[in-house]
């Protein structure tokens, strides 16, 4: 994000988005959500969230989710970082496919 002045993601040999960093970022913010749950919960979250990435911290999974407004309860709000521009990305094209 501090070393160029564009940048592109690609998904499936297109580009689905280009931008500069800190206009992609601006257009993440207060958009990103995170909340820790059970991994067996994961399946019921997918269902009722679009959940752009997950990871494993402390034997429980970390989701962040994608929604203009809170998910609901549990769910803090994120300073989405270039990360979450990218896998927002990938989301929106695995819908659109």
């Amino acid at each position: 994000a501090d070393l160029c002045p564009r940048m592109a993601v690609l998904a499936d040999g297109k580009i689905r988005l280009e931008g500069a960093p800190s206009e992609l970022l601006g257009q993440m913010q207060g958009r990103v959500w995170k909340k820790t749950i059970d991994k067996a919960d994961l399946p019921e979250h997918r269902v009722q969230h679009e959940v752009i990435s997950t990871r494993l911290f402390a034997g429980r999974t970390v989701i962040h989710v994608l929604s203009d407004t809170k998910p609901g309860s549990g769910f803090e709000p994120v300073s989405g970082g270039l990360e979450d521009v990218y896998f927002s990305t990938l989301s929106a094209s695995r819908r659109a496919a």
